[in-house]
């Protein structure tokens, strides 16, 4: 992208990237068409323009967000909020670039400027995204496109295996082809809006998708000592209220795509420098629940397609034993997540009395205990032994749930 640039805006091809990191070649294009020297420093220091960065300290992406006219979309950036506020106050910068993005597919950083109508954009991302695309839709995409269909597998490849977001980074891929994808298509996981880091480590997402405002789910990273957990999304709000839950205070906006659903996965995997992925790399985002915003059983259409990708040995290539779904106990479905989806099972139980969890769990009244007992007995005798063990979720309610009687139930 900053190639590109540079070539339109100079009016030289003779640039030879391969010579010249993108630091210094960002640092090199804002001087030459008169950005201020304290911006040129930033990119050129902070390595702004380096594809898939990896921020090192939390306080970066603390900084960034609270940033008013910088937003955290992927990764995040190396700044302060002074050294952002350059970017914001410098003429040139606005009106020369605008909304011209030096690395627009890896989702480093937008830089967002006020009074722009996005809605355009966000309709082409949703219509034109190929992540979330199973590799029968890639097959279909490139056959459309009169391409060799052994391409298929090599950008199929590069999105789910390699973790690429960038067609011009993608190497064995024909330079025509590139173009083609890159005027069509886009690879977009979703933009973070906040990134908050515990002092455990936990680290707590809020993602945007589509650029609309409502549509924005929270996902969790809790790290342990021999495994990283990620607890993902199904829906925008739900509409199931539970008592107990604040997510259950919220009305339902709308199911998640599998795009959304496994692309906070990828967003997770990247932070935690699962990506660019490296030889004989352990995983430091090794298992999934689904245990975030929404109830996957009344999303089920999209839930699967998401776990399909996420557990394709072509792609991302998670084991299937180490996806969990946490449900509040839609019993029909329940045995269709070890004949089907052959992932692990988590009940939200909360209560072992029939008229208890109805109060505090409406949807007992439609499935009452006994209903979902049976069905989880039904998934024990589908299951395969890796993820036959069901979790049983209860949540202490000071004097509703807790007594001895209940312990006893």
């Amino acid at each position: 992208e900053l190639r590109r640039m540079l070539v339109e805006d100079i009016g030289s091809d003779d640039i030879d990237v391969g010579a010249v990191g993108h630091e210094k070649l960002g640092a090199e294009y804002l001087r030459k068409v008169g950005f201020s020297e304290k911006v040129c420093e930033l990119v050129e220091s902070h390595v702004v323009a380096k594809r898939y960065l990896t921020a090192t300290e939390p306080q970066y992406y603390e900084a960034l967000s609270k940033a008013s006219k910088l937003s955290l979309k992927f990764q995040g950036g190396p700044f302060t909020p002074d050294e952002a506020l350059a970017f914001e106050h410098d003429v040139l910068f606005k009106q020369k670039v605008q909304l011209r993005k030096w690395d627009d597919a890896a989702k480093i950083v937008d830089l967002v400027t006020p009074g722009l109508d996005a809605s355009t954009e966000s309709e082409k991302r949703q219509q034109n995204n190929l992540f979330g695309k199973s590799y029968k839709d890639i097959v279909q995409i490139i056959d459309s496109m009169g391409v060799s269909s052994f391409r298929s597998k090599q950008l199929y490849e590069w999105m789910y295996t390699k973790g690429t977001t960038m067609f011009q980074d993608m190497g064995n891929i024909p330079k025509d082809l590139k173009q083609r994808l890159e005027e069509k298509y886009v690879i977009d996981y979703g933009r973070v809006l906040d990134n908050q880091l515990s002092e455990d480590e936990t680290r707590k997402m809020l993602i945007q998708f589509d650029n609309d405002p409502r549509a924005s789910v929270e996902t969790v990273f809790i790290p342990t000592t021999y495994r990283g957990t990620l607890c993902v999304s199904s829906q925008v709000g739900c509409s199931l209220s539970c008592t107990f839950c604040h997510t259950g205070t919220q009305k339902l906006y709308r199911n998640l795509t599998p795009a959304e659903i496994a692309g906070q996965y990828m967003v997770a995997a990247w932070i935690a420098g699962d990506y660019p992925q490296k030889e004989n790399q352990v995983r430091k985002v090794s298992n999934i629940v689904f245990m975030g915003q929404g109830e996957p059983l009344y999303n089920f259409r999209n839930v699967s397609a998401a776990i399909e990708l996420l557990t394709d040995p072509k792609g991302i290539g998670l084991a299937p034993w180490r996806i969990t779904i946490s449900t509040s106990g839609v019993a029909p479905l329940i045995p269709r997540i070890a004949s089907e989806l052959r992932v692990g099972l988590a009940v939200s139980l909360h209560s072992a009395d029939n008229d208890l969890r109805s109060e505090i769990m409406p949807i007992n009244k439609t499935y009452p205990l006994p209903m979902l007992m049976q069905s989880c007995a039904e998934f024990v005798k589908l299951a395969s032994p890796k993820n036959r063990r069901i979790t049983f979720e209860y949540v202490m309610l000071d004097g509703v749930n807790d007594s001895d009687l209940d312990a006893k139930r």
